[in-house]
């Protein structure tokens, strides 16, 4: 018995969402363990407890995702044509693809004052989104690399920096961003 076995079930798509949702209820504990730090460091009480509820869920929401998408599948393949896997797509897979990046559209604009914008959250994500689809074609996992993929996480990204809007828009350093900067122009 090779010492990978007892890792390989983490390897699983059952192992990546068991083991999120068995961590998920210590995130509280760490988000008030990271504000106490600040607390300590200087920081006002609702500036350390905001950053910490923001920087835990911004890192609970970028790596549990990612983490799915590096799962092991089936056959490799590539489809560069935009909308051909969408209308066959399963509909978990659909609705995974929307909220696969929607943590980081919506805790981004939220953290960073950099990237208090719908438009540069969602290039944000597009980016992204083309690294996982790029790292899934180039690495020897079988999984399938796909414009539709890209589509879908940037979309879902777009949709959650935009309900986000009214967490970050509110903050004193956003009333001084022009407008139109908020949500992109069509």
């Amino acid at each position: 018995m090779s010492p990978m076995d007892g890792c390989a079930w983490f390897l699983t798509f059952s192992g990546a969402v068991t083991t999120a949702v068995v961590v998920a209820p210590f995130l509280p504990v760490l988000m008030c363990l990271l504000a106490a730090i600040r607390r300590l460091r200087g920081r006002a009480p609702g500036a350390a407890l905001r950053t910490a509820v923001l920087d835990v869920g911004l890192i609970y929401a970028t790596v549990v995702p990612i983490w799915l998408t590096m799962v092991p599948g089936g056959h490799p393949g590539l489809v560069v044509h935009p909308w051909t896997d969408i209308p066959t797509m399963p509909h978990d897979a659909l609705l995974g693809n929307l909220l696969l990046l929607a943590g980081i559209g919506f805790f981004v604009p939220m953290r960073f004052r950099l990237m208090s914008s719908v438009t540069l959250t969602t290039l944000l994500a597009m980016a992204i989104s083309c690294a996982i689809e790029t790292c899934q074609y180039v690495l020897p996992i079988g999984r399938v690399a796909s414009i539709d993929d890209v589509i879908l996480n940037t979309s879902g990204a777009a949709v959650a920096a935009i309900l986000a809007v009214p967490w970050w828009a509110r903050r004193p350093w956003a009333r001084s961003v022009p407008a139109h900067v908020f949500l992109p122009s069509v």
